[in-house]
Protein backbone atom coordinates (compact mmCIF):
# COMPACT_ATOMS: atom_id res chain seq x y z
CA UNK A 1 0.00 0.00 0.00
CA UNK A 2 1.16 3.69 -0.45
CA UNK A 3 2.03 5.67 1.52
CA UNK A 4 0.61 9.33 1.62
CA UNK A 5 2.21 12.31 3.18
CA UNK A 6 1.03 16.14 2.92
CA UNK A 7 3.13 18.97 2.48
CA UNK A 8 2.01 22.51 3.91
CA UNK A 9 4.08 25.53 3.00
CA UNK A 10 5.74 27.30 0.06
CA UNK A 11 9.27 27.35 0.21
CA UNK A 12 11.25 25.70 -2.75
CA UNK A 13 12.68 23.02 -1.02
CA UNK A 14 9.40 21.74 0.56
CA UNK A 15 8.06 21.89 -3.06
CA UNK A 16 10.67 20.69 -4.93
CA UNK A 17 13.65 18.41 -3.62
CA UNK A 18 11.81 17.05 -0.33
CA UNK A 19 8.61 16.50 -3.36
CA UNK A 20 10.92 14.59 -5.09
CA UNK A 21 12.99 12.99 -1.98
CA UNK A 22 9.13 11.58 -1.08
CA UNK A 23 8.44 10.24 -4.53
CA UNK A 24 12.13 8.63 -4.40
CA UNK A 25 10.97 6.97 -2.08
CA UNK A 26 7.67 5.81 -2.74
CA UNK A 27 6.17 8.02 -0.85
CA UNK A 28 3.14 10.13 -2.41
CA UNK A 29 2.92 13.59 -2.22
CA UNK A 30 0.04 15.93 -1.34
CA UNK A 31 0.94 19.67 -1.34
CA UNK A 32 -1.02 22.23 0.21
CA UNK A 33 0.19 26.34 0.23
CA UNK A 34 -1.99 26.47 4.06
CA UNK A 35 -3.97 24.31 5.41
CA UNK A 36 -7.31 23.74 4.31
CA UNK A 37 -10.31 22.70 5.74
CA UNK A 38 -10.59 19.49 3.42
CA UNK A 39 -10.41 16.34 4.58
CA UNK A 40 -7.88 13.99 2.88
CA UNK A 41 -6.84 10.73 3.73
CA UNK A 42 -2.87 10.54 4.35
CA UNK A 43 -0.16 8.99 6.70
CA UNK A 44 1.57 12.09 7.98
CA UNK A 45 2.44 16.24 7.61
CA UNK A 46 4.93 17.84 7.04
CA UNK A 47 4.19 21.33 8.45
CA UNK A 48 6.52 24.75 7.37
CA UNK A 49 7.06 26.56 10.28
CA UNK A 50 8.54 30.60 9.74
CA UNK A 51 7.50 31.87 13.29
CA UNK A 52 7.39 30.35 16.95
CA UNK A 53 3.91 31.86 16.91
CA UNK A 54 2.90 29.03 14.28
CA UNK A 55 4.35 26.59 16.95
CA UNK A 56 1.25 27.05 19.13
CA UNK A 57 -1.20 27.20 16.24
CA UNK A 58 -0.51 23.02 15.61
CA UNK A 59 -1.81 22.22 18.77
CA UNK A 60 -4.93 22.97 17.66
CA UNK A 61 -5.66 21.57 14.76
CA UNK A 62 -7.99 18.57 14.21
CA UNK A 63 -7.48 15.54 12.69
CA UNK A 64 -4.04 14.94 13.34
CA UNK A 65 -2.00 11.88 13.50
CA UNK A 66 1.56 12.81 13.29
CA UNK A 67 3.61 15.27 12.13
CA UNK A 68 7.15 16.62 11.20
CA UNK A 69 8.16 20.18 10.42
CA UNK A 70 10.35 22.06 8.37
CA UNK A 71 11.87 24.77 10.26
CA UNK A 72 15.73 26.57 9.92
CA UNK A 73 14.68 28.73 13.10
CA UNK A 74 16.50 28.10 16.31
CA UNK A 75 14.11 26.17 18.45
CA UNK A 76 14.56 24.98 21.87
CA UNK A 77 13.74 21.53 23.06
CA UNK A 78 11.34 22.51 25.56
CA UNK A 79 9.22 23.90 23.15
CA UNK A 80 9.25 21.51 20.95
CA UNK A 81 8.47 18.71 23.34
CA UNK A 82 5.34 20.46 24.34
CA UNK A 83 4.03 19.17 20.68
CA UNK A 84 4.89 15.93 21.10
CA UNK A 85 1.74 14.75 22.67
CA UNK A 86 -0.28 15.83 19.71
CA UNK A 87 1.80 13.38 17.14
CA UNK A 88 5.06 15.81 16.94
CA UNK A 89 8.12 13.20 15.62
CA UNK A 90 10.59 15.61 14.67
CA UNK A 91 12.37 18.37 12.65
CA UNK A 92 13.62 18.91 9.46
CA UNK A 93 16.07 21.38 8.42
CA UNK A 94 17.57 22.73 4.78
CA UNK A 95 20.74 20.89 5.68
CA UNK A 96 19.11 17.61 7.03
CA UNK A 97 20.83 14.56 4.78
CA UNK A 98 19.00 12.20 3.62
CA UNK A 99 19.35 9.38 5.67
CA UNK A 100 18.09 11.96 8.40
CA UNK A 101 14.77 12.33 6.88
CA UNK A 102 14.00 8.53 5.74
CA UNK A 103 14.55 7.65 9.43
CA UNK A 104 11.75 10.42 10.82
CA UNK A 105 9.41 9.33 8.12
CA UNK A 106 9.62 5.87 8.39
CA UNK A 107 9.10 6.63 12.16
CA UNK A 108 6.30 8.82 11.70
CA UNK A 109 4.69 6.18 9.24
CA UNK A 110 5.24 3.02 10.48
CA UNK A 111 5.92 3.35 13.86
CA UNK A 112 3.85 6.08 15.99
CA UNK A 113 0.99 5.59 13.34
CA UNK A 114 0.76 2.10 14.69
CA UNK A 115 0.87 2.92 17.84
CA UNK A 116 4.02 1.18 18.77
CA UNK A 117 5.41 2.78 22.08
CA UNK A 118 9.79 2.94 20.93
CA UNK A 119 12.58 4.03 22.40
CA UNK A 120 13.20 8.01 21.27
CA UNK A 121 16.57 7.22 18.75
CA UNK A 122 18.59 10.21 17.44
CA UNK A 123 20.97 10.42 14.09
CA UNK A 124 24.69 9.99 14.81
CA UNK A 125 28.36 9.87 13.55
CA UNK A 126 30.46 7.27 15.93
CA UNK A 127 32.79 4.81 14.59
CA UNK A 128 32.25 1.49 15.40
CA UNK A 129 34.05 -2.19 15.31
CA UNK A 130 31.89 -5.23 14.40
CA UNK A 131 33.15 -8.77 15.42
CA UNK A 132 32.32 -12.11 13.95
CA UNK A 133 34.01 -14.97 13.80
CA UNK A 134 34.19 -14.19 9.93
CA UNK A 135 35.22 -10.72 9.95
CA UNK A 136 36.23 -7.37 11.85
CA UNK A 137 34.23 -4.83 10.34
CA UNK A 138 35.29 -0.66 10.95
CA UNK A 139 32.59 1.74 10.29
CA UNK A 140 30.19 4.11 11.80
CA UNK A 141 26.62 4.30 13.41
CA UNK A 142 24.24 6.56 11.66
CA UNK A 143 21.15 5.91 14.48
CA UNK A 144 21.53 5.31 17.89
CA UNK A 145 19.05 4.37 20.90
CA UNK A 146 19.48 2.56 23.95
CA UNK A 147 18.14 -0.91 23.14
CA UNK A 148 19.88 -0.56 19.41
CA UNK A 149 22.27 0.66 16.48
CA UNK A 150 21.80 1.33 13.07
CA UNK A 151 25.57 0.41 10.92
CA UNK A 152 26.36 1.84 7.82
CA UNK A 153 28.12 -0.86 5.63
CA UNK A 154 27.50 -1.65 1.60
CA UNK A 155 28.22 -5.50 2.75
CA UNK A 156 25.48 -6.19 5.87
CA UNK A 157 25.18 -9.07 8.01
CA UNK A 158 21.97 -11.62 7.46
CA UNK A 159 18.87 -11.05 9.30
CA UNK A 160 19.38 -12.72 12.88
CA UNK A 161 22.89 -12.80 13.09
CA UNK A 162 25.11 -12.46 16.09
CA UNK A 163 28.34 -10.16 16.56
CA UNK A 164 30.05 -7.84 19.06
CA UNK A 165 30.29 -4.53 19.07
CA UNK A 166 32.59 -1.70 20.33
CA UNK A 167 31.68 1.96 20.30
CA UNK A 168 32.46 5.21 21.86
CA UNK A 169 30.13 8.26 22.76
CA UNK A 170 30.98 12.13 22.63
CA UNK A 171 30.93 13.07 26.18
CA UNK A 172 30.74 9.84 27.68
CA UNK A 173 34.06 8.22 29.15
CA UNK A 174 35.11 4.64 28.01
CA UNK A 175 34.11 2.44 25.53
CA UNK A 176 30.86 0.17 25.09
CA UNK A 177 30.68 -3.34 24.86
CA UNK A 178 27.57 -5.55 24.00
CA UNK A 179 26.86 -8.43 21.87
CA UNK A 180 24.31 -7.92 19.34
CA UNK A 181 22.09 -9.12 16.90
CA UNK A 182 20.82 -7.75 12.77
CA UNK A 183 17.24 -7.11 13.19
CA UNK A 184 17.08 -6.34 9.36
CA UNK A 185 18.97 -4.96 6.82
CA UNK A 186 19.22 -2.65 3.70
CA UNK A 187 21.28 -3.81 0.95
CA UNK A 188 22.72 -3.13 -1.90
CA UNK A 189 20.84 -4.46 -4.93
CA UNK A 190 24.03 -5.01 -7.25
CA UNK A 191 22.03 -6.42 -10.13
CA UNK A 192 19.87 -3.07 -10.24
CA UNK A 193 22.50 -0.84 -8.02
CA UNK A 194 20.01 0.53 -5.73
CA UNK A 195 19.71 0.74 -2.23
CA UNK A 196 16.64 -2.15 -1.73
CA UNK A 197 13.97 -2.27 1.16
CA UNK A 198 14.12 -4.91 3.57
CA UNK A 199 11.06 -6.26 2.42
CA UNK A 200 11.27 -5.79 -1.18
CA UNK A 201 14.58 -5.87 -3.21
CA UNK A 202 13.21 -4.27 -6.04
CA UNK A 203 11.75 -1.08 -4.18
CA UNK A 204 14.68 1.71 -4.44
CA UNK A 205 15.61 3.54 -0.92
CA UNK A 206 17.00 6.65 -0.41
CA UNK A 207 19.31 5.51 2.03
CA UNK A 208 22.45 4.36 3.45
CA UNK A 209 22.98 0.34 3.18
CA UNK A 210 23.53 -1.22 6.16
CA UNK A 211 21.93 -2.73 8.94
CA UNK A 212 20.29 -2.32 12.02
CA UNK A 213 21.30 -4.18 15.59
CA UNK A 214 20.06 -5.25 18.63
CA UNK A 215 21.53 -4.43 22.02
CA UNK A 216 21.74 -8.20 23.40
CA UNK A 217 23.67 -8.00 26.92
CA UNK A 218 24.43 -4.39 27.14
CA UNK A 219 24.53 -3.17 30.87
CA UNK A 220 21.30 -1.56 32.40
CA UNK A 221 23.93 1.24 33.52
CA UNK A 222 25.41 1.84 29.64
CA UNK A 223 21.67 1.92 28.47
CA UNK A 224 20.96 4.71 30.86
CA UNK A 225 23.79 7.06 30.18
CA UNK A 226 22.86 6.42 26.10
CA UNK A 227 19.39 7.52 27.51
CA UNK A 228 20.76 10.73 28.69
CA UNK A 229 22.83 11.26 25.84
CA UNK A 230 19.85 10.91 23.72
CA UNK A 231 17.23 12.59 25.48
CA UNK A 232 19.79 15.97 25.44
CA UNK A 233 19.68 15.84 21.82
CA UNK A 234 16.37 14.57 20.78
CA UNK A 235 15.52 17.50 18.97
Amino acid sequence: MTQRVRIVGTSPYLRERLKKFLEDSGIETILEDRLSSSRIERDTDIFEIKSLEELSTIKDMEGLSTFLIFTDLDIKGEELSSLKEHGFVGVVRSDSTPEEIFFLLNRAIFHEKKGFKRNPRISVNIPVELRTEERILHTHASLLSRDGIFIVTINPLPKGAGCELRFSIPEIKGEFRTKGRVLYNIPVNKELNIISSPDNPFKRLVSHPGMAIFFVDMPEDDRRLIDEYIKKREF
